[in-house]
């Protein structure tokens, strides 16, 4: 069982930022309880125009917030994607 987004929503994972650089320093956040608004689109709705795999960012308060199976995830409209993108962002 896996949550289906409808219409024209994705359903994201939130991607993991990278907490060291190169050379091993670990950077530790200004505001550690801020959201990222950067995901990773797991599922898709059926009239969305974005793919399963897409790196996106999104507009932090506009997504809904689900829990499922111990995994915390969003589900976004198109509209509200700001973009989308091909390699992490540091």
């Amino acid at each position: 069982m896996f949550i289906n987004p409808y219409g024209n929503r994705v359903l994201a994972e939130i991607e993991k930022e990278s907490n060291k650089t190169e050379s091993g320093i670990i950077i530790v956040p200004d505001q550690p309880n801020q959201r990222s608004s950067n995901g990773i689109i797991k599922r898709v709705g059926s009239e969305s125009k974005l793919n399963v795999g897409d790196r996106i960012m999104f507009s932090k308060f506009a997504a809904h917030e689900v829990e499922f199976n111990r995994d915390t995830f969003f589900i976004v409209e198109d509209k509200h994607i700001i973009g989308t993108y091909t390699q992490e962002i540091n």
